[in-house]
């Protein structure tokens, strides 16, 4: 699996242990007033969309994980998400968010 790694920021797959912090932080209208989503979800759909992800040819999501200044080697702490979106892989071209 590819992770991108930087100093102090690295940008790794998501994995199914990540979906009940999703699911805290998309039950918060302070999160999701940028976002293109209105309601709370729920455990089963974050996991939904974990299994739709893990088949889509067209996503790509990423854990941010940051490393605290203070900490030489990790502990690492998972802070968002980003993803590549409607990747056309011919035309080398997609959608960051």
């Amino acid at each position: 699996m590819l992770m991108i790694l930087g100093q102090r920021i690295r940008l790794r797959p998501v994995e199914k242990d990540d979906l009940p912090r999703f699911v805290k932080w998309f039950s918060d209208p302070e999160v999701r007033v940028n976002l293109a989503m209105h309601l709370p979800m729920s455990q089963g759909q974050e996991e939904k969309w974990y299994e739709r992800n893990l088949q889509a040819g067209d996503t790509q999501a990423f854990a941010i994980d940051a490393q605290p200044a203070d900490m030489a080697v990790g502990p690492w702490v998972h802070i968002g998400s980003c993803g590549f979106h409607n990747i056309e892989w011919r035309h080398r071209h997609g959608e960051l968010g």
